[in-house]
């Protein structure tokens, strides 16, 4: 036996329930107004512009990459020592020309211990030469 709905038909809703309905509904109504008012702020504020990098924030970094090149490597190719002698004429000091196989090579001085070089059983820098 099925009840079938008609204008007739009673349903009992408790007042705790359409309590609990409207409280969802107001909720549900003040979070669409805020998201909308958020929107229309955001429509209203500048747009972003690109990063902007500064002249000092480059010659930071710039300074950085020639320091790390003349702290850490052994053996400077043309590239890198052309890039540090843009910025300091005095690496010359600091450097010598060896000239290895694989293209125009300079020892770096600050890198490089003779302690080091006979540790490893080399008795010239040059003895890795083809000539």
């Amino acid at each position: 036996m099925t009840k079938e709905l008609s204008e007739d038909s009673t349903m009992q809703v408790s007042l705790k329930t359409l309590g609990g309905i409207a409280f969802l509904i107001a909720t549900l109504v003040g979070m669409w107004f805020t998201l909308q008012n958020d929107i229309a702020e955001a429509r209203e504020l500048p747009k972003p512009t690109d990063p902007v990098i500064t002249r000092m924030e480059f010659d930071m970094k710039d300074k950085l990459i020639r320091q790390t090149i003349m702290n850490t490597q052994e053996y400077l190719t043309k590239e890198e020592y052309d890039f540090c002698f843009a910025y300091d004429k005095d690496i010359r000091k600091d450097t010598t020309f060896v000239g290895l196989s694989e293209g125009n090579t300079y020892l770096n001085l600050n890198v490089y211990s003779e302690h080091d070089h006979e540790k490893r059983g080399e008795d010239d820098v040059n003895n890795d030469l083809p000539f």
